[in-house]
């Protein structure tokens, strides 16, 4: 075999593996934006989820509960603010194959829920439904994810709904 193909191979056997790992960074930047969504209903039309926004920049947590118009702001702490950065790091969530609507429809017609992520020179949006599908492993880090955000949100604000 020429050395110039096996060098050729060897090369491209490097950058697909590099391809497959996950670029984001082990610690957190300085600075981090996250937005979780939930649009998914009940067939009476109540939302399944406690929020139907979460939106997380650098240390401040705005919740957009379900059954509320009403927001609340949140501080959060060194601790609480990593932790939710490294549940992104574990799931490899830059590896994350969304699924797509269906040509002809824009995917909200079933309601669906959505992470978006954005540190550094990386930016991803997973979102995940009827018409979002992912694969079985894909829909882990998913909801890995997305139970730490749900944890921490009910843990931190202290909304309740108007009567």
């Amino acid at each position: 075999m020429n050395r110039s193909v096996l060098y050729s191979i060897i090369l491209l056997f490097i950058l697909f593996s590099l391809a497959c790992r996950s670029q984001l960074p082990k610690d957190l930047s300085g600075d981090l934006d996250i937005r979780f969504q939930s649009t998914v209903l009940y067939p009476d039309g109540e939302p399944r989820a406690f929020f139907r926004s979460i939106t997380i920049s650098g240390n401040q947590m705005i919740v957009e509960r379900s059954q509320c118009q009403e927001v609340e702001k949140v501080t959060l702490g060194d601790g609480d603010q990593k932790g939710i950065y490294q549940s992104f790091v574990r799931s490899e969530f830059d590896l994350i194959k969304s699924g797509s609507a269906p040509s002809g429809g824009n995917g909200n017609e079933e309601g669906f829920r959505e992470i978006y992520l954005k540190t550094g020179n990386i930016t991803k949006n997973v979102k995940h439904g009827k018409q979002f599908p992912l694969s079985e492993k894909d829909l882990a880090r998913f909801n890995a994810i997305w139970t730490n955000i749900y944890d921490l949100s009910v843990a931190k604000i202290r909304l309740r709904c108007k009567e």
